[in-house]
Order: structure tokens, then C-alpha cells, then sequence
């Protein structure tokens, strides 16, 4: 009977454990939320609800929370995704290239991190047509994008940050310039850098297939930069460029953003 009581006893304390380490997952995460393993009629995991919000700190929860690219052993794991715009406008005092629509190819590679391409399409500015090198005329794809959650706590480059219960992500170039195009009717050669950050919304503390970004001055961080030139051997001085428009997410499979407390559901949120 003493060996019994102190192996329930150890048992015990591992699952409590294991429910501490699920709650203590890092804020301004990706994540999945997962149906747990049973042991016998009892489930294993950390969390009472299908979206990991409610700690069950016994370790008897029906769900359990992999943070990343963590998975349950022979579980399935599809970290890629694809999104979508509508109309994109990039501003600066040097003009306003609006584009048509946009399409996003990414895929999630850590906690707080993905990479991403884009592609605009029907994009102008001052009626002229423009495109990156090797596009079609009204074309511009982006250069390798590097892209990372900033939640609440944590500054963005400029300094500012998310409120309590948002999380931004934060897009950047891998190196080198976000993006680089042409309007030859011009001619004008102009070129983006630095960092954009919009606010996510749908997939924030909820398990989902969809997802929601928008960029626009005063939500997120605008820390754009915009040089052009008639040239394209020497460059204006770089000016202040804002972003807007809003992004549609689909994931491959249910993917969870976790942010430090619950954010309220869209778009209240943004």
C-alpha cells in the first residue's frame, strides 16, 4: 500500500508539472492545441479547453498545448500557410504606389517565427505601371521576408509595443531591401526597407484556420523606408513610408497565437 500511495504520489507531481510547464508557454507564440493522451479514463493535459486557455492544474485536462513546431509523437505537422489582400497602399512624400491585390506564401519555423514571400499585383503609382526586375508590368514580389510575434512586453524596432492582449507580427527582409521595382514609363527606381508590423486578429488565443493582419498608421508599427531615384545609381534620402491594408490568413491546419491575455474577438481587438 506505502508503494502504491507513493507512486500515485509521483504521478501526481508529474502531471502537475506538466500542466505548470503547458501554462508557462512564452506569450506572442504559434502553437497548437491538442486533444491530450489518455492514461487509463484520465486525460494528461494541461488545459481544460480546445483553445489551451484554461490551466487545469492537476495535469488532467483534455487538451495540451506544443508550442511551435512541437508535436505529439507521429503527430501530423503542416506549418505552411497562405494569405490574401485586397488593395495595398504604400505613402511617403515621394508618392502613393497603390496595388491591386496582394498573395502571400509562407510557412511558420519557430514560436515566434516564419518567412515569407509576397506578390503584388496591379500596381501603380502616379498611373504609371510598376515592377520588380523579371515582372510583369504592374508586378512586384518581395525579397525573402523574415517575420516575428511581438506581444505585450516586447518592443518593436521603433520602440512601441502591443497592448495587453494583442500580438503584432513584425515583417522584415531576410537582407538586404523588403522590396526593389521600376516604373519604367518614369523612369523612377525606388526601393523599400526596414519593418512593418500589423496587428493579428482571429487566431489570437483561438485554434484556427484562419487569421487576420492589419497594417495602417496608428495599429501595429510602421518603421518603413522608401528611397527612390531616376537613375537607380544615386538615391534620394530615405523618407518615412506607412503601409495599409489587411491581410486573410489560411492556415494548412489548426494554428493558435498566444498572447498574454485573452484578446477580445475581432475586431474589437484591433
Amino acid at each position: 500500500m506505502t508503494h502504491t500511495k507513493v507512486v500515485g504520489l509521483c504521478l501526481a507531481a508529474v502531471f502537475a508539472l506538466g500542466a505548470v510547464v503547458a501554462s508557462a508557454a512564452q506569450a506572442g507564440e504559434y502553437g497548437r492545441c491538442l486533444k491530450a493522451a489518455q492514461v487509463g479514463k484520465k486525460y494528461t493535459g494541461g488545459f481544460e479547453d480546445k483553445n489551451c486557455q484554461t490551466v487545469n492544474p492537476a495535469g488532467e485536462g483534455k487538451y495540451e498545448w506544443y508550442s511551435g513546431l512541437d508535436r505529439p509523437l507521429g503527430g501530423p505537422l503542416k506549418p505552411g500557410y497562405t494569405s490574401k489582400t485586397t488593395k495595398v497602399v504604400l505613402a511617403s512624400s515621394y508618392g502613393r504606389l497603390e496595388c491591386k491585390t496582394s498573395k502571400d506564401v509562407g510557412e511558420i519555423t519557430g514560436v515566434k517565427t516564419d518567412v515569407d514571400l509576397i506578390t503584388f499585383t496591379g500596381c501603380t503609382m502616379g498611373g504609371m505601371k510598376c515592377n520588380s526586375e523579371g515582372q510583369v508590368a504592374g508586378t512586384i514580389k518581395t525579397n525573402k521576408l523574415n517575420t516575428t510575434l511581438i506581444d505585450n512586453g516586447e518592443l518593436g524596432p521603433g520602440g512601441a509595443e502591443p497592448v495587453v492582449g494583442e500580438v503584432w507580427t513584425e515583417y522584415a527582409a531576410a537582407g538586404g531591401y523588403i522590396a526593389e521595382y521600376e516604373c519604367p514609363s518614369g523612369p523612377l527606381f525606388a526601393r523599400v526597407s526596414g519593418s512593418v508590423s500589423g496587428v493579428n486578429a482571429r487566431d489570437v488565443n483561438l485554434a484556427s484556420t484562419t487569421g487576420k493582419t492589419r497594417f495602417e498608421g496608428g495599429h501595429g508599427e510602421q518603421d518603413l523606408l522608401t528611397e527612390v531615384s531616376s537613375t537607380g545609381l544615386s538615391w534620394e534620402p530615405a523618407a518615412p513610408s506607412v503601409q495599409t491594408t489587411e491581410s486573410t490568413i489560411k492556415t494548412n491546419e489548426k494554428w493558435e497565437i498566444k498572447a498574454a491575455l485573452p484578446c477580445e474577438p475581432y475586431p474589437a481587438c484591433l
